[in-house]
């Protein structure tokens, strides 16, 4: 073999193989070139190569946003229950006053709603509370946020007495931890 067959390394190789050669066309040239079935052969191989690379990519990539928009979802609501805790302060420690119209004014970034608005926790389609913190109970020393992430999950954080639950209920399991 002379250094153009060995240029690319083991691929060509294994191609000199499997290929029949026949003798360069032209001017004297005595090079050789790919018959038309090796480089069918060729085509193949590097469709097979795309396919696999593709195949593994493929599920990583969006297992990955998954978990991105149920991280994103977690952030909000451990943003909202920092605010929460900064509405509490200034209402004496009593979480009571911290609706969503309250809390709208006092922490950006986050974006409030009342389950008890009629925009609120009942919209009709999951779509629509994507993105929404909903203070669904309050109390005195109590309260619980939800939020639902893209993946359709929706995210709970429950203060009481001093306790806090984390949970996630998916499409068809119940509350499960986080």
């Amino acid at each position: 073999m002379g250094p153009k067959e060995t240029f690319f390394g083991p691929y060509t190789v294994v191609m000199l193989r499997v290929s029949k050669w026949k003798r360069g066309v032209g001017k004297g040239d005595a090079g050789r070139r790919f018959s038309s079935r090796s480089a069918a052969v060729h085509l193949a191989v590097w469709g097979l190569v795309v396919l696999v690379v593709a195949a593994v990519a493929v599920p990583l990539f969006l297992n990955n946003r998954y978990s991105a928009w149920d991280g994103a979802a977690k952030g909000r609501l451990l943003r909202a229950a920092g605010a929460m805790e900064e509405c509490a302060q200034t209402n004496r420690g009593s979480y009571a006053g911290c609706d969503a119209f309250t809390m709208k004014g006092l922490k950006r970034g986050v974006e409030w709603r009342d389950p008890n608005v009629q925009d609120g926790y009942f919209a009709e389609r999951k779509r629509d509370k994507i993105g929404l913190v909903f203070v669904s109970e309050r109390g005195d020393e109590s309260f619980r946020l939800e939020t639902t992430s893209r993946t359709g999950k929706t995210f709970a954080y429950d203060y009481k007495d001093g306790e806090v639950a984390r949970t996630r209920t998916g499409n068809f399991e119940g509350p499960v931890p986080w």
